[in-house]
């Protein structure tokens, strides 16, 4: 089957995120859009795509309007097209479906392959990325319990440019991630743990290498209401001076209404941000009250 999803727009705005004024014009991204060809077991996609790697960042990224801030997926205040870790731009996948696995236990094993090339280094005037290649896998048991890594890294050619190193970048842009999750009927747990190098900034435009981490929970207290819990933490490496004070660190609670699964509900979520910029300052905590209807 042949396929082409039309172009799709949306603005991600947060309040009292840690790097607001980061790529401030830039809050409107074109969100997907993508020619296919699906198989059952093989789909390839050319175009603007949900990455490889953000099969394995969607097991924490489930708030409406917050979180999905300690993975890298929508790295230096972009929605990760251009790295490739988010919303993928200009990007070849091939993923595939292998059926190796006892069937009684397992579930296919899932492996997911994506290249891009000369894509603009966000924040960085004049600079692109050569080469960049991602991949994950996926293990799901036949009990809902799933376990998966991905990794992705993007070539810098040409470290003696004065531009990268003014911004803090030494070395190729990686980004490795290792997730779980667990979901019932009435409950859903995930968790993950992220590796970030030259990939990454601070509010002050500067790129660090980190870990962070990030875990989402939500279960459903009477019918058509669930409760929502998430923490994301992401920290700079001691030995990353330019990066300053600068952490994300917060605690997002939630509640939902469900009219139609998820794909229609009515939303209310408060993320208690502790995070610091580069220079030490606190950052303020935010509401967000919402509706998401999706159309068939």
């Amino acid at each position: 089957m042949v396929f082409l999803l039309p172009c799709r727009i949306s603005a991600r705005f947060q309040p009292g995120s840690q790097s607001p004024e980061f790529g401030a014009g830039d809050s409107l991204f074109p969100r997907l859009y993508y020619l296919g060809y699906e198989s059952e077991k093989v789909m390839t996609v050319v175009g603007k795509s949900w990455s490889s790697y953000y099969q394995i960042a969607s097991f924490t990224d489930r708030f409406a309007t917050a979180g999905g801030d300690a993975s890298g997926s929508f790295n230096a205040g972009t929605d990760g097209g251009k790295t490739g870790t988010g919303r993928a731009d200009n990007v070849l996948q091939v993923r595939t479906l292998i059926d190796f696995l006892p069937a009684n236990y397992l579930k296919p094993f899932s492996l997911n392959i994506q290249v891009q090339n000369n894509e603009p280094i966000p924040g960085v005037d004049g600079a692109h990325y050569g080469l960049s290649f991602g991949i994950s896998a996926i293990l799901q048991t036949q009990k809902d319990y799933t376990i998966g890594l991905a990794y992705n890294r993007a070539q810098i050619n040409d470290q003696a440019n004065s531009a990268l190193i003014n911004a803090g970048i030494r070395g190729d842009a990686e980004a490795l991630l290792i997730g779980s999750r667990w979901f019932s009927d009435d409950g859903y747990i995930g968790g993950l743990i992220s590796r970030l190098k030259n990939h990454e900034t601070t509010n002050e435009k500067i790129y660090y290498n980190g870990v962070g981490m990030e875990l989402f929970g939500q279960y459903q207290i009477v019918n058509h209401v669930w409760g929502m819990l998430g923490w994301n933490y992401l920290k700079p490496d001691k030995n990353q001076p330019r990066a300053g004070q600068y952490q994300v660190k917060s605690r997002i609670i939630g509640l939902r209404y469900t009219i139609d699964d998820f794909r229609r509900m009515i939303f209310v979520e408060a993320r208690i941000d502790n995070g610091l910029t580069a220079a030490g300052n606190t950052l303020p905590d935010s509401v967000s009250v919402g509706i998401r209807w999706d159309w068939p």
